[in-house]
């Protein structure tokens, strides 16, 4: 499952310019938030920290040994206890931490047999050091977690249940989650709501900006649980227990998390005699056989062996035609990877990162044959906007048509979408705005289809000379739905036209892009929009070119190039920004 963390990228909803997305003065703007609006820091920790925090550790140690005094090693396929065969995951952790610094962490929780459920340990540090918790299980079937994993909204509230967490015992008795049932009750926060937390279904939620329509709330995906005081009256969470006993302080037990998966690197129990240990062995032995190089990729990063690992288990095992063909990719990615001479695009760290993740692709995607793939993913961002402008039919011309004084002096902007179909057939269509506004409303099309988007940022005082943060959200949104449809990136761009030239962004960094472009969607939006921005705020009187220096300088971060063409679109140059001398250089793409 993928790492994708923070909250959704609302691929069900209308993907908008927002009002006054391209005016500079916006900048300093950011700092207000709308009166009532929870605000969340969502993140990561590792076991390095997570053992470091000896309060925290210590209580979880204390519920896996529940667990490892009860854990069945024997079961294969029916969870008969939620104790049986339970281990709690610390690599990765999820940490959801409220503005007044109070912090709830969601661990994985494996088991030493098949199932299919995502289970989540989920524990809340109270004001008093103590900690509560709930065991969370989430019942979805295979379409709901491909389908969530490429963040759409599904419905989570008739697929949950929680477990109670009372002095380290799991009671054995789950509650179904609606918007209230039983001892508790779950709200959420959708990340798309004008303000605070609101009940699964509730239609006095307001998307921002706050001039969009009411709409009904979208399902959940950070969860809002919080346990009914005095209700069971049994000793449980949600009745009150003393603090002292290691449970829940006065005033109930709440706690923040989401549905948090992450790869499951537990092959088997160590018993060699157990038919997973067997089949993991065989694996190993398969990619000790191949070539250096390819063993050296495995030893990259744990996730290479999964991966490989994973394609054998869910595709009829260690056949002839399997290891041919998992042997085939593995070695054309090797070469590519370890032949310096290729990628040079890329410094070492970003080669090994996209080296990783198409171990993954190429796994998952095997009618996507290697030229298609390397042409897609691993040409270098320069020859990918040189063939874009060339090779889509009447984007030049376009761009020219756009690039004028009289449309560069209008009150408006001016803009266009192009769209291709399964047949690589390109359709064109104008997206212009209205007088006064700087901004185009338009849709971005839920089958994936669209390639392209160039609008003018017209001549005015406080207008962006390059591109805003709503640009990259609405390239984000073209990206994830192409993605989604298993369509070719190829020629995705995004152009805009200002007094200060054409401007283009391009994916430089696959794999960073590829998480990067889920998060500007979610709960971080905020953030990122802030570090967008950070060094132009600082500034209230930015030139030009400072604006073009900063931009050139965020957009990497997020694994995007921006790129400039010269006066009559014969040629591109990448805009770099160097640190040293605090200077954006123009190289020319050869």
């Amino acid at each position: 499952m993928k790492n994708k963390l923070m909250l959704r990228l609302c691929l069900m909803v209308i993907a908008l310019l927002s009002l006054n997305s391209c005016r500079q003065e916006d900048l300093y703007e950011q700092g207000a938030k709308p009166q009532g609006k929870d605000q969340y820091k969502v993140y990561m920790m590792n076991r390095k920290q997570i053992t470091s925090d000896f309060a925290l550790f210590d209580k979880v140690a204390r519920i896996q040994s529940v667990f490892t005094e009860r854990k069945n090693l024997n079961a294969r396929s029916i969870q008969d206890s939620v104790l049986d065969g339970g281990v709690v995951k610390i690599d990765k952790v999820l940490v959801v931490e409220n503005e007044g610094g109070q912090k709830t962490y969601t661990f994985p929780l494996k088991r030493t047999f098949p199932t299919s459920t995502i289970e989540n340990l989920v524990l809340k540090r109270n004001t008093d050091s103590t900690f509560s918790g709930v065991l969370v299980q989430y019942h979805l079937s295979s379409r709901d977690k491909d389908l969530f994993n490429k963040w759409h909204s599904v419905d989570l509230k008739s697929k949950t249940k929680i477990y109670d967490i009372n002095n380290l015992s799991i009671a054995t008795s789950a509650k179904i989650i609606t918007t209230s049932f039983g001892c508790f009750t779950m709200s959420y926060e959708d990340g798309m709501c004008g303000e605070g937390l609101h009940p699964y279904g509730d239609t006095s939620c307001t998307f921002t900006p706050t001039n969009q329509p009411t709409k009904q709330a979208q399902p959940p995906r950070i969860l809002f649980i919080k346990a009914i005081p005095s209700c069971g009256g049994d000793g449980s969470v949600a009745s009150n227990p003393n603090p002292a006993t290691g449970s829940v302080p006065n005033g109930g037990g709440e706690a923040l998390t989401m549905m948090f998966d992450e790869y499951d690197l537990t092959y088997h129990n160590g018993d060699i005699t157990d038919p997973d240990f067997q089949f993991w062995y065989k694996v190993n032995q398969f990619v000790q056989a191949q070539p250096q190089n390819v063993q050296s990729l495995n030893a990259e990063h744990q996730y290479v062996f999964y991966f490989i690992h994973s394609y054998f288990k869910l595709n009829g095992g260690l056949t002839n035609a399997n290891k041919i063909f998992v042997a085939n990719r593995l070695q054309q990615l090797a070469a590519w990877l370890y032949d310096t001479s290729m990628g040079t695009h890329l410094d070492y760290n970003q080669k090994l990162n996209v080296g990783i993740w198409s171990v993954k692709y190429l796994m998952e995607n095997p009618d996507v044959t290697w030229d298609d793939f390397k042409n897609q993913y691993l040409t270098s961002p320069c020859e990918k906007v040189k063939t874009a402008t060339n090779t889509v039919t009447g984007l030049k011309d376009k761009l020219v048509s756009l690039n004028t004084p009289a449309n560069l002096n209008l009150t408006y902007e001016k803009g266009a979408t192009i769209t291709d179909d399964a047949q690589g057939n390109i359709t064109m269509t104008t997206k212009d705005g209205s007088p006064g506004n700087t901004f185009i409303q338009f849709e971005v099309p839920a089958t994936g289809e669209m390639i392209v988007y160039l609008h003018t940022h017209f001549n005015g005082t406080n207008m962006m000379p390059v591109f805003t943060f709503e640009d990259l959200m609405t390239f984000a949104s073209m990206y994830q739905y192409r993605v989604y449809n298993h369509k070719p990136v190829t020629k995705l761009t995004m152009y805009v036209i200002s007094p200060s030239g054409v401007f283009a962004m391009v994916i430089e960094d696959l794999a960073k892009f590829d998480t990067d472009a889920y998060r500007v969607w979610g709960e971080e939006r905020d953030f990122l929009e802030a570090e967008y921005y950070a060094d132009l705020k600082k500034n209230p009187t930015n030139t030009i070119e400072n604006v073009i220096k900063e931009i050139s300088k965020s957009l990497p971060k997020f694994g995007i190039g921006l790129y400039k063409a010269n006066a009559n679109l014969t040629g591109w140059s990448r805009l770099t920004y160097d640190p040293n001398t605090n200077q954006t250089t123009a190289v020319p793409c050869n």
